[in-house]
């Protein structure tokens, strides 16, 4: 992947998910990836939150899917 497409979708996902109010803050995002899953780790009102960012291409849209953390 090149290094335009790798910042083009970090700078995305952190776009999406601080806009969408899914976290306050993010610490982690990665592996980066176009046609997969992109993990994102952060912080929602002091509580730690896992999140996966897609592009959909069924719905020519990104999605935002919380996942269950470990505590």
């Amino acid at each position: 992947m090149s290094n335009e497409l790798k910042d083009y979708l970090f700078d995305r996902i952190y776009e999406l998910v601080l806009d969408s109010g899914a976290a306050d803050t993010i610490e982690e995002v990665g592996p980066l990836s176009y046609n997969s899953h992109n993990y994102v780790h952060g912080w929602k009102d002091g509580q730690r939150v896992n999140l996966v960012v897609w592009f959909d291409d069924d719905t020519g849209e990104w999605r935002i899917e919380h996942r269950e953390t470990d505590k």
